[in-house]
């Protein structure tokens, strides 16, 4: 898939209407503003609804015009070849939403996957939210490209009907090819494209029908990843491999404690470093930038700087989580029907696989940025506004992401990245170390939950949250976000409430949980034989949650401690119902991701913020879950004909809470804070 974002939408709308013929399809995107008036590029001709009754006789088959194309909102282009590049505005993070929609063009216009493509689109708000997050790529686009896909297949059937002098009605579609059976006729989609091109939309608006699911052939069939083998191979181009003429490569020294600047500094070692050809402060720090990546960081380690510390020099997450306990320890209730607990959760940080890195190549008079971004609606806003260009001026390509979980919201990265290529004259690449995307990132926010129930008069708990929250500074969205703090909370709670009034913990749920949570509990327990006798040492235990309201997912998790407290999760059960599902394998890999995120924040690193600084640095200190820590994880997905929801983020909230209730379930002891502590069971 080729993410560039090569021409505007008004550059690619001239090309289209200048380049040759072609047909437009216009689907119209609610809350874009005004539906655009689309009309043909050549004058429309007479078509098949013109009551046509002759058989087809032989006639000569069209020539294959490679210059025909058609928009939908999200653009559609079909060219010479049959080839249908789908162009949207949503980013590859690795979450296989490109492939799912690739699927459903595919399905609708009866094409095999490997005749569809798809490039991002332009950076313009006529395709819709300009940002991947929320786990809606799915189900913002499938109605759109389903009802694209049937229009330029009606557009091609009608084409072909119109040159047999045939019903449409007595054509069908299979495989790139349109069939008129009774007389054996068939066209390809690239002899068809030029005679559709003349097709008013109007006329087959009546004829575009989105499949029946009974009749679906690629949805709903395991493919998997369409860009696996790059992927595999090393021959995908990240961000971070993207190389341009001239290009010098940057550095940026930032203050240990978050978020302070620069008061001043001595260049003078880091100038005599080899390589090293440049150095200035900018917003952020202070750039070092040389002819590779070692001599700036060789500068770098030579800076003299005198840093204003500000005003988070004195903040430190023990004193914060301090003052929050005291705050819901001095409410606590003496009624002795009154169950109450005090939650924990700490800074987390996203630590994608790929670094923080961007390209910038900027001129007195345009520039150009390669971004891997989830948000280039906010880096075009943020380069106009440092460089002083106007929009049609600036070109962002967004290569091929190796993670963003939330962190690639935020385009601080990309302004450091403008901002230095001004200052150097010169295409700049700007690659932050793994320290550096630790201790400088944005976290996931430090919080404290007070959870109660009367035992008396069950019902879902009470739970009151204090956050410390300073969103756009120190804090931002991380995969799943709120649901991952407040599925921890009420779920273990649940145990708790269980445990006191002698229940099992599924039956209570059931009892308790909302309906739309009882279908994925009672697969996830049933697939998990909840109930059934573990091994002396293990527990069992299980949570739910349904992230944003949409997607139900249900866990089981087994773990064994050893009597050294050595804990591991041997089995983790899932049941999920996200509606319709395109690609069960990409459901599937989701899951598996988002438990591997869930299990992590449970067991392993946190961050720990002392006078401003970030104690931690590398995967020494912020370990994630390694390959030999994995454990079974069954997927059982519920069939469903709802239209699709999501499952990005869905698998992360339920697993910490389901680990901690098996540890219960195994040892006896409750643990309120993550991540679990080798001192919790001494």
């Amino acid at each position: 898939m080729n993410s560039s974002t090569g021409l505007s939408r008004r550059e690619f709308l001239k090309s289209f209407a200048t380049g040759g013929t072609g047909f437009l399809v216009g689907i119209y995107l609610s809350g874009c503003g005004v539906a655009p008036t689309l009309s043909p590029t050549v004058a429309p001709s007479s078509t098949a609804t013109d009551e046509p009754t002759a058989v087809p006789t032989e006639t000569p088959r069209p020539t294959p015009n490679p210059d025909a194309s058609f928009e939908a909102g999200i653009f559609i282009q079909v060219d010479g070849t049959g080839m249908v590049t789908v162009y949207l505005p949503r980013t590859e993070l690795g979450q296989g939403a490109l492939t799912s929609l690739a699927m459903v063009v595919a399905e609708e216009m009866d094409l095999t996957l490997d005749r569809i493509q798809i490039e991002h689109s332009p950076i313009d708000r006529s395709y819709g939210e300009l940002r991947t997050g929320g786990s809606d790529s799915i189900s913002s686009y499938f109605g759109r490209l389903s009802q694209a896909g049937a229009t330029a297949r009606a557009l091609l059937v009608t084409a072909a009907a119109q040159l047999w002098n045939v019903p449409f009605e007595s054509c069908r579609t299979e495989n790139g090819l349109v069939l008129h059976e009774e007389s054996g006729s068939e066209l390809t989609y690239a002899e068809l494209v030029e005679t559709a091109a003349e097709i008013p939309i109007p006329d087959v608006a009546n004829l575009a029908e989105s499949k029946d699911p009974v009749d679906y052939k690629i949805i709903g069939m395991p493919i998997g990843h369409q860009d696996c083998q790059g992927i595999v191979d090393g021959s995908t181009t990240y961000g971070i491999d993207i190389k341009l003429p001239g290009m010098l490569y940057a550095t940026l020294l930032r203050c240990p404690v978050l978020r302070g600047r620069v008061s001043n500094f001595d260049a003078s070692k880091a100038l005599a470093v080899p390589g090293v050809r440049q150095v200035f402060s900018i917003d952020d720090g202070v750039a070092v930038v040389a002819d590779n990546t070692w001599a700036a960081l060789q500068g770098q380690s030579e800076l003299d700087v005198t840093w204003d510390e500000g005003r988070k020099a004195l903040l430190s997450s023990a004193t914060i989580i301090e003052g929050f306990m005291e705050s819901f320890t001095a409410d606590s209730s003496t009624e002795p029907t009154i169950l109450e607990g005090i939650y924990e959760v700490p800074f987390f940080t996203h630590a994608p696989p790929e670094p923080m890195n961007c390209v910038a190549d900027v001129h007195p008079d345009h520039c150009q940025v390669w971004a891997p971004t989830q948000n280039p609606g906010q880096a075009l806003s943020r380069i106009g506004f440092i460089t002083g260009l106007p929009r049609d001026n600036i070109q962002i390509h967004i290569p091929r992401v190796g993670g963003g979980f939330g962190r690639r919201l935020q385009v601080d990265y990309v302004e450091q990245a403008v901002q230095i290529s001004s200052r150097a004259g010169a295409p700049v690449k700007l690659i932050w170390t793994r320290e550096e995307d630790i201790k400088h990132g944005f976290f996931h926010p430090l919080s404290v939950h007070h959870a109660s129930a009367n035992l008396e008069n069950l019902d879902m708990p009470e739970i009151r949250s204090t956050t410390f929250q300073s969103w756009d500074d120190l804090t931002y969205a991380w995969r799943s976000v709120t649901n991952f703090t407040d599925a921890f909370v009420r779920e273990c709670f649940l145990d708790e409430m269980a445990d006191a009034i002698g229940q099992d913990p599924y039956e209570l749920r059931l009892e308790l949980a909302p309906s739309s949570l009882h279908e994925v509990l009672e697969l996830a327990a049933s697939k998990a034989g909840w109930g059934e006798p573990l091994p002396e040492g293990w527990g069992r235990g299980i949570a739910s949650w349904s992230t944003w309201s949409v997607s139900p997912v249900a866990q089981v998790a087994e773990v064994s401690v050893s009597p050294e407290g050595t804990i591991r999760v041997e089995r983790v059960v899932c049941a999920i119902d996200c509606g319709l599902v395109i690609n069960p394998d990409m459901v599937e890999a989701q899951m598996e991701g988002g438990i591997v995120w869930g299990l992590t924040a449970a067991l392993k690193g946190s961050i720990d913020i002392e006078n401003g600084q970030v104690k931690q640095s590398n995967f020494d200190d912020y370990p994630l879950l390694k390959m030999d820590e994995m454990p079974q994880v069954e997927v059982h997905i519920i069939p469903s004909d709802r239209s699709p929801t999501g499952a990005g983020e869905m698998g992360v909230p339920p697993a910490a809470p389901a680990v901690l209730n098996a540890i219960f379930n195994a040892t006896g002891k409750r643990i309120r804070h993550l991540p679990v502590r080798p001192e919790d069971f001494l």
